[in-house]
């Protein structure tokens, strides 16, 4: 797979606070599968909060 064929997708999701990331993937399913693996992996830590505190 070159790297062409991947975009840039913002994944986020609400837990109290916004939170987002950034993965690189070839479609919607691929987005899915690489943010849960990084939540599973590594909980909040790929996922910084977007909210003012």
């Amino acid at each position: 797979m070159s790297p062409a064929a991947t975009r840039r997708s913002r994944v986020s999701f609400v837990d109290w606070k916004p939170h987002e990331t950034l993965v690189l993937a070839t479609d919607e399913q691929d987005v899915i599968a690489k943010a849960s693996a990084l939540y599973t992996i590594n909980g909040l830590a790929d996922f910084p909060s977007m909210a003012a505190d």
